[in-house]
């Protein structure tokens, strides 16, 4: 009984594992481990916490065996890179429990997508690109010396991330702690996902090929593989899937292992062949994500062009302030070699994926970068750390700061190691090469919003003219800035859910008042917990549910709460989760609702069928004349903005109403 008394605890919010990973909420559980979302309070960021309990299950020798295959596995997983998994950072046992840290996807799960979208499955040329990236990271860990066979593949375990709709395997590893003898090994992955052979303790990369099939066929059909190794044909139950799809399936779904796919590499082979031969010609330039895709191209050729325009003649052309940029998202570190290579006077010369192979790569180099541009928040070594070595090694280094959050103590992390300037990601472009010249140039470029922090610790008494000449803000606006309020941020939408959590964990009592544009609301904390909240018309849940809506806002924080009156019905455990689940579900409608700002009318030009409408929908649509914003409908109709999007996605996917462009 004590047994399964520790397998079944659950770490409460607020509790501190290592003296570093704050727990905010439980995730999910499985029969082996659960998963938590937390707060690393060195790095301030969210991460996932996976809690091991398997080894409760065994003594003596058997123990120490998984203990050591777990250390083993988790020092191998945080080796491994690929935009498809998630970056694990941390491991430690603590209270006879292990854990794993691992990077925080946002995102939703192909399950409840399954579960939400699917009629009855989800449609082929969707699950046909996801499956691509599959088979890529499939194929990615079967290359491994020794190979990596993940054995749960399953649609529960694949997260479509919202920042970028790149699908990512979770739950990853879980597995691997587990000894590789037969009586042990019975229990691994799902049942009806798992091929024949794993169920007697014989797995291969061929084992995944099986998942995988019976994950694209639950995908496909919306039939989930509830009887082990019976499949009825996905033509069967959704005639309209192209034959080739069927055939691909068929053969991954083989019971014998030499009659399956022998690699991912095979299978990705016929998943591209089927994509370029029935969907791409058709698709190309009409699906977002090649939209999106297509557009990224031409906005990056426009920008050469432009580029290539007001660069100056070869023989008035600079010396070029060489750089080094660090940043282990490679989207982002590309984005930014991009940025700065286009302007005549800086050239980018090395490049790095985090702070331990920066200080590697600088220490090689026979020419030092005049300035490097270093991302804060990285595995194996953060950004401040590496500043804090480079500066040491080379005292003479130049590093400027580069980070999507900001907070008063990163910021005095970051200048104390070492750094010159410090930005913010998102910025226009031209706050990153001024930075650079101006790093080049001795000063310390930072923005607004760090500036504030800096005036406050390094100069109380105020600023002499030689300071404030070298400390050059990057804005466009000049203010001054002693006039900066030390209590006010401003925070793009995509930052307010962490911020919210920030707050409650760093128990906060006071109240934050919010605006945008002509719009006013309040949130309300006592020691933690979210009492009230408001925003015009709407009250506590309706408003918090608004919020993450706005495209930006400007934060005051008040210290101070008169009225300790609880009018908020949920915990704020659930409002956290909640909130953050309202901005990715925002994030996927955005296809159809680009702002919160967005004018809708009724239309009827499309060809559609209306069997019915709710008293919501209907609700909608008395309030839209044409010049009335999603906002304005939402305060009028007295339900959140959240809620109000999503009536105005639908109606919009019914053809009954049109964006106002």
């Amino acid at each position: 009984m004590e047994q399964e008394h520790n397998v079944q605890r659950s770490l409460y919010r607020g509790y501190k594992l290592h003296s570093r990973y704050e727990i905010i909420s439980s995730i999910k559980k499985g029969g082996m481990s659960k998963v938590y979302l937390a707060k690393d309070c060195n790095l301030n960021s969210l991460c996932a916490v996976k809690e091991l309990f398997v080894h409760i299950l065994f003594s003596g020798t058997e123990k120490d065996h998984i203990v050591k295959r777990f250390k083993e596995e988790a020092e191998y997983l945080a080796k491994l890179r690929h935009p498809s998994l998630p970056v694990v950072t941390d491991y430690f046992e603590e209270n006879s429990y292990y854990y794993i840290i691992m990077e925080y996807i946002i995102g939703n799960d192909l399950e409840s997508m399954l579960r939400e979208k699917g009629n009855p499955g989800l449609p082929e040329i969707d699950v046909l690109t996801w499956s691509l990236s599959i088979a890529d990271v499939l194929q990615y860990l079967h290359s491994q010396t020794p190979p990596i066979v993940y054995s749960d593949l399953k649609p529960s375990n694949l997260m479509l991330r919202a920042k970028d709709s790149k699908i990512v395997l979770v739950d990853f590893g879980s597995a691997r702690v587990l000894p590789h003898d037969k009586s042990r090994l019975t229990g691994i992955g799902t049942e009806g996902y798992a091929p024949p052979e794993q169920y007697v303790g014989e797995q291969d990369p061929r084992s995944d090929i099986y998942s995988f099939g019976a994950t694209i066929h639950h995908l496909l059909t919306g039939k989930g593989p509830y009887i082990p190794f019976e499949f009825q044909p996905v033509r069967g139950v959704v005639p309209s899937l192209s034959q080739k799809i069927e055939q691909i399936v068929i053969k991954s779904l083989k019971r014998d292992k030499n009659k399956r796919y022998q690699n991912a590499g095979e299978m990705e082979k016929d998943l591209k062949d089927l994509y370029n031969q029935t969907f791409a010609p058709k698709i190309q330039g009409v699906t977002i994500s090649s939209f999106i895709k297509s557009r990224a191209d031409v906005i990056k050729k426009s920008f050469r062009s432009l580029m290539n325009l007001i660069k100056k003649s070869p023989d008035t052309e600079q010396e070029k302030i060489s750089v080094m940029v660090v940043d282990d998202e490679f989207d982002l570190r590309d984005t930014s070699v991009e940025i700065l290579s286009s302007f005549n006077d800086i050239q980018v010369i090395e490049t790095a994926e985090n702070g331990a192979q920066a200080i590697e790569k600088y220490k090689k180099m026979s020419v030092k970068p005049n300035v490097i541009v270093m991302d804060v928040y990285m595995p194996e070594m953060d950004g401040i750390s590496a500043t804090e070595k480079l500066t040491a090694f080379d005292p003479s280094c130049k590093i400027v700061m580069l980070t999507a959050l900001s907070n008063q103590e990163t910021v005095l992390r970051a200048f104390k190691a070492g750094a010159v300037g410090y930005i913010v990601k998102g910025s226009r472009m031209e706050f990153l090469s001024e930075a650079v010249r101006e790093a080049y140039r001795g000063g310390s470029p930072i923005v607004p919003e760090i500036a504030k922090v800096l005036l406050k610790e390094f100069f109380p008494s105020g600023l002499d003219e030689e300071k404030k000449k070298k400390m050059k803000l990057l804005e466009y606006e000049k203010k001054e800035p002693e006039k900066i309020e030390l209590n006010t941020t401003n925070l793009q939408s995509g930052n307010f859910c962490d911020f919210l959590t920030e707050m409650s964990l760093s128990k906060f009592t006071g109240k934050l008042s919010l605006s945008y544009k002509s719009y006013d609301g309040f949130i309300c904390f006592d020691k933690g917990e979210i009492i009230q909240a408001a925003l015009g018309t709407l009250k506590d849940e309706k408003a918090l549910y608004s919020f993450p809506l706005w495209n930006d806002m400007t934060v005051k924080i008040e210290p101070v709460l008169k009225i300790k009156e609880v009018s908020v019905r949920e915990s704020t455990n659930n409002l956290l989760i909640n909130t953050l689940s309202a901005w990715e579900e925002w994030n996927k409608m955005k296809e159809i609702i680009t702002s919160s700002e967005s004018i809708f009318k009724i239309s009827l030009s499309k060809n559609y069928q209306v069997v019915s409408l709710s008293s919501k929908e209907l609700e909608v649509l008395a309030q839209l004349k044409g010049n009335t914003s999603l906002m304005e409908v939402a305060h009028r109709i007295n339900k959140s903005y959240f809620e109000t999007a999503e009536i105005i996605y639908n109606l919009c996917l019914m053809g009954i109403m049109d964006k106002v462009e």
